[in-house]
């Protein structure tokens, strides 16, 4: 039952697309139980937010109050998780693929992140051009106009902060 139908559906595309391709991949590149279990972490707190509409989670205004803002941060969130944690599962994947180590192994997955950011703030500009206003405004989060680059900067920021103690952790072990 969530707050609105029409932006659950639409905030939850990407999720119909990513699971099953992560379930059909699965059968011929396994990942570590870790970089499922961050998946798996990362989508249910998409529900969450898709549930109750990303402005409207009740722990995003607990979050607006401790940084001094009137805006719901529970998207600001997100965006900040999905580069912190989703960059260990893009990273395992990348380096299996392209066998790649190094300083290149820290940066292209940074890149990844910042690339499928970039690619999110994109859906949702398409998305709001037929949607009606009132659903638009529940999926875009507001009339920030600098909000996809807030966005975006967030999951870069999330995914540098990984990587740096991934780096540190693997050169010093």
């Amino acid at each position: 039952n969530p707050a609105t139908p029409e932006n659950w559906f639409q905030e939850n595309i990407i999720i119909f697309l990513w699971v099953p391709a992560i379930i059909i991949l699965g059968r011929y590149f396994k990942l570590s139980n870790i970089s499922y279990t961050i998946i798996t972490i990362f989508l249910m707190l998409h529900l969450i937010g898709a549930h109750y509409n990303y402005g409207g989670v009740p722990f995003g205004e607990t979050l607006g109050e401790w940084t001094g803002s009137e805006r719901n941060q529970f998207d600001r969130l997100m965006h900040f998780l999905f580069g912190l944690i989703m960059i260990y599962p893009f990273r395992e994947m990348f380096l299996r693929i392209t066998n790649i180590h190094g300083f290149w192994g820290y940066f292209f997955p940074v890149n990844i992140i910042i690339s499928f950011s970039a690619l999110y703030e994109i859906y949702e500009w398409a998305s709001v051009s037929y949607l009606p206003s009132e659903i638009a405004y529940l999926f875009i989060g507001g009339n920030d106009p600098w909000d996809a680059i807030k966005d975006m900067a967030l999951a870069a920021g999330g995914a540098i902060i990984t990587t740096i103690f991934l780096s540190y952790f693997e050169r010093k072990g």
